[in-house]
């Protein structure tokens, strides 16, 4: 929602009411459920669906190769968590999150959030914006309503939202936050891509040089 209001497709105001609403019902979601997320480490993304098929699980994000999480009902994701090494993953490790995002067990919110994005504006985009869903632009308003309802309850498809953005001719990445964890990932994606990560005052500093260059 953040890329898409920057790009006009809706107002900031109604962006940021979208994300709160979004908020609420993913909240709502995991009070009435007992979920829970496990990462995968070392593992093809073929192996983890495997896996998550045996076990009634979903995949949640493929974040980077050899890095991609699971989600579903907790005593479902801690038996993953116990078959992953049949399956040929390194690692298995249960994550501290409220409950079982990008999930089956979010489809309560999907439902709602696809009800309130029925009476927001929708705009093509000024400028391409690649769903998470489908690793590739969403332009149309139908297209755009559906892909956000969808990123509730589907895969987050880190991985191909770089790659496409990548064959669209981006060459240089901005993290903006506290951390570098996106930035760390990319590169695992694509290695040798030229990311930094924006977190204070002095990394806005050195951006902002980068982007406008010397005087």
């Amino acid at each position: 929602m953040t890329a898409h209001a920057a790009a006009d497709t809706f107002d900031f105001a109604t962006g940021l009411k979208l994300v709160q609403r979004r908020g609420e019902l993913m909240d709502e979601a995991c009070a009435a459920t007992s979920g829970a997320m496990a990462a995968m480490i070392g593992a093809d993304e073929n192996g983890v669906r495997a896996l998550a098929a045996d076990a009634d699980v979903d995949v949640a994000n493929i974040n980077a190769p050899g890095q991609i999480v699971i989600s579903g009902e907790r005593a479902k994701v801690e038996a993953a968590i116990g078959m992953a090494k049949e399956h040929g993953i390194r690692r298995a490790t249960l994550l501290n999150v409220a409950g079982a995002y990008h999930s089956r067990l979010m489809e309560t919110a999907y439902q709602k959030l696809g009800a309130a994005l029925r009476h927001v504006p929708v705009l093509p985009p000024r400028f391409p914006v690649v769903s998470n869903v489908t690793g590739l632009e969403a332009t149309t308003p139908i297209e755009i309503r559906r892909t956000l309802q969808d990123q509730v309850t589907s895969t987050v498809r880190w991985v191909d939202c770089v790659e496409r953005l990548v064959d669209l001719g981006c060459d240089f990445f901005i993290e903006l936050g506290p951390g570098g964890v996106l930035a760390g990932l990319l590169q695992r994606t694509r290695k040798g891509v030229d990311v930094t990560s924006v977190s204070d005052a002095e990394s806005v500093r050195k951006c902002a040089g980068r982007i406008v260059g010397p005087n």
